[in-house]
């Protein structure tokens, strides 16, 4: 076998006439026979970066480098060389194996960041298995990410040259409203046009008179497009995930409120509804005693429970349809209650559901007359409910942060803490217990 031997190296008498940045120069030397080629522009040195360079390991010396990112992708690609000559018998020329290594560079660079979510969005997602509303989540995330682009004149940008600050233009735009957007250099009238040409969806196009969008949907948005980037990282196009770490910032005013107890026993009280206001609010009350998302409610059946000396427990099916972490829980009494009334009703002859279906645009929009009724002073939407459950336990004096992440269905976590603690049957018994009595003082007062 031939030997082969790859190198960089900063070109001082190489610099890029406009930047002022110094060449890296990639060296292929194999049996004698060497052949140079400078590498692409983007990984250029500046100044600060050259005092960096360590001649030794041929990299910067800083943890978190697209120089050294693209520099490692290069030895990877030398790897499968090194098989196929093992394999095959393969014999390449120095100026061969520079074409093996980055030759392909120039055909990615056709690759725009707008074809690539396009494609994606095709491929991924609308040809998937994907839930209808994960799907739809999906679609509004890339589609006004592509809006976005057209409006910063970036459609025909590479994929390689998407950056962090591109990243974190768009999530700018996102959170800038409508009446502002001149600010950040789009024009607004170009904006509503590109969205009544783009069918983006309904909740946006509704939005839009007043913000682009609101904190949480900001959030999601990024959430959503970032396994985008990350497909592009795994076919090499890429080699940093520019959405990594845009974060959208919570403030408090934008937090989802929650009920207090005075407006939990308000919502409780009502009487005299119809038989769709009575759903609606038990429904809700569920929530408030459960924790669970609307979603997780509707998928709630008789395999996700079983009945151990009274009292109703969740089992390891029980999941968050969201995440798929386990929600471990022994429900308390006013929430067993509302199991027993509906599930013993026999609503749903043809499958095993406990409670009937119900879109949750209309569980909100009931929620609304509901909100009225009660006087409760913002918004009322499902994810109220949840958010409500969890401050209850606290108000309980039930304080075991980790019973209540499991309560939550919150599994995700590595700490060390969470991965040793087991609990038992007991532990759910004693916060349920908790709870009954703290909601038998608010409910029968």
């Amino acid at each position: 076998m031939r030997k082969l031997s790859i190198g960089f190296h900063p070109n001082p008498k190489r610099k890029d006439k406009s930047s002022k940045k110094t060449q890296i120069v990639m060296r292929v030397l194999i049996n004698g026979s060497k052949s140079e080629v400078r590498l692409p522009k983007e990984y250029d040195l500046s100044e600060k970066d050259l005092l960096r360079w360590n001649p030794l390991i041929q990299r910067l010396e800083t943890k978190d480098s697209d120089v050294n990112d693209y520099l490692n992708s290069i030895i990877a690609r030398r790897k499968l060389i090194d098989l196929e000559n093992i394999a095959n018998h393969k014999q390449y020329s120095s100026k061969e194996i520079i074409e093996k290594l980055i030759g392909s560079y120039e055909n990615v660079k056709e690759t725009t960041i707008y074809e690539y979510a396009k494609r994606y969005l095709r491929d991924e997602v609308e040809n998937s298995y994907k839930k209808e509303g994960t799907k739809k989540n999906y679609r509004n995330a890339i589609n006004q990410f592509c809006i976005f682009l057209e409006l910063k004149g970036w459609r025909n940008l590479a994929i390689q040259d998407f950056k962090f600050e591109q990243a974190n233009a768009f999530k700018k735009f996102l959170e800038t409203p409508q009446d502002s957007l001149q600010l950040i250099g789009i024009d607004k009238y170009q904006c509503n046009k590109l969205y009544n040409d783009n069918i983006v969806g309904s909740k946006i196009i509704k939005q839009k008179q007043k913000t682009q969008n609101s904190i949480c949907s900001s959030s999601t948005k990024i959430k959503n497009l970032r396994p985008v980037l990350e497909k592009a990282i795994d076919e090499d196009l890429i080699h940093k995930n520019p959405f990594k770490k845009i974060k959208v910032c919570f403030d408090a005013d934008n937090e989802t409120p929650t009920l207090s107890s005075g407006m939990l026993k308000r919502v409780f009280d009502l009487k005299n509804t119809n038989d769709g206001m009575e759903f609606t609010k038990d429904i809700f009350l569920f929530m408030c005693f459960t924790g669970m998302s609307y979603v997780d409610v509707s998928n709630f059946n008789d395999k996700d429970f079983e009945i151990v000396d009274s009292n109703i427990c969740l089992l390891d099916s029980m999941r968050r349809t969201k995440s798929g972490c386990k929600i471990k829980q022994v429900l308390c009494n006013e929430a067993a209650k509302i199991v027993c009334k509906y599930y013993q009703k026999g609503y749903n002859p043809n499958n095993t559901n406990v409670f009937p279906f119900e879109t949750i645009e209309s569980i909100n929009r009931k929620l609304k007359t509901i909100q009225s009724i009660a006087n409760i002073p913002f918004d009322l939407t499902t994810k109220n409910g949840r958010v409500t459950f969890k401050d209850s336990i606290k108000e309980s004096k039930y304080h075991n942060p980790f019973v209540t992440r499991k309560l939550m269905g919150w599994g995700k976590s590595k700490s060390i803490e969470d991965i040793y603690d087991r609990f038992t049957i007991k532990d759910f018994i004693e916060v349920k217990e908790y709870f009954d009595v703290y909601l038998k003082s608010v409910l029968n007062n």
